[in-house]
């Protein structure tokens, strides 16, 4: 599946967002992320994922670190 190859942003200011973006790309493919310098209604962009679970916030981070590695050679 194409989708799978992608990576998400799991920033969004509606749960139906995230949990759509979560149902499209997997949990393995979300990042949190801000549109800094660009102010987008939150003062912490961490509050958009509120209702996701605290493993998967800390995912979210994991996730980045090995979108970002270049020597982990399970990323994209």
């Amino acid at each position: 599946m194409v989708a799978r190859r992608l990576w998400s942003d799991c920033l969004g200011h509606r749960p139906e967002a995230v949990d759509l973006a979560r149902a499209t790309f997997g949990d393995d493919h979300l990042l949190l992320g801000s549109d800094y310098p660009v102010p987008m209604g939150l003062d912490d962009p961490a509050e958009a994922t509120a209702h996701l679970s605290a493993d998967l916030r800390r995912r979210t981070a994991a996730n980045a670190e090995r979108l970002l590695d270049p020597v982990d050679a399970t990323s994209p």
